[in-house]
């Protein structure tokens, strides 16, 4: 999360949205936590968003949310999210990422398929697992031994969907406070 504020900050973007995933996720207050410190560590506006199912119809649904909050970017909990935000706001008649910079999370295979293409933080989930079930035997062998923590490096992947803030400009017949 750290290297999408990052790469969003120096693209320009100053007030960012974050549309949350279920709260059943075990991720999402981690996500949510991360994305407010950074962005507080960089004096980005953040508006976070309600939960929304951690569909495309969630996203399409938090479209319009998003785009009254009048942030330049969005980051979603994850990749189908994220495609339905770009859906949603299309609809709207604005443009992914000339109106709005869209980032997802886990960089799922529909990410290289959505138009444009998804930016997307790459979470290793197959590692994940491996390193969870590590644990868990360790644990069952040695019950007493303290708890760890173990962080798994994610990584930034750059498609279409991101760009620099553009100019909004005044279209005759169109509402210019997006």
């Amino acid at each position: 999360i750290r290297q999408a504020v990052d790469y969003l900050a120096a693209l320009g973007h100053s007030h960012l949205a974050y549309v949350q995933g279920s709260p059943r996720s075990w991720s999402n207050e981690r996500r949510v936590d991360a994305v407010e410190q950074f962005c507080a560590a960089r004096g980005i506006v953040l508006d976070v968003l309600g939960w929304q199912q951690e569909t495309l119809a969630g996203g399409h649904a938090a479209a319009a949310s998003v785009v009254a909050t009048g942030a330049t970017a969005v980051m979603t909990h994850n990749d189908p999210m994220a495609i339905g935000v770009m859906n949603g706001v299309r609809s709207m008649g604005l443009a992914v990422p000339e109106d709005l910079s869209v980032i997802g999370i886990d960089d799922s295979p529909l990410a290289e398929l959505a138009h444009p293409a998804l930016t997307s933080i790459s979470v290793p989930m197959g590692r994940a697992g491996l390193v969870s079930s590590d644990l868990v035997f360790q644990r069952a062998a040695e019950p007493d031994s303290p708890a760890r923590t173990i962080h798994l490096p994610t990584q930034l992947v750059v498609r279409a969907s991101s760009g620099p803030v553009h100019p909004r400009t005044l279209v005759p017949g169109k509402d210019d406070s997006k």
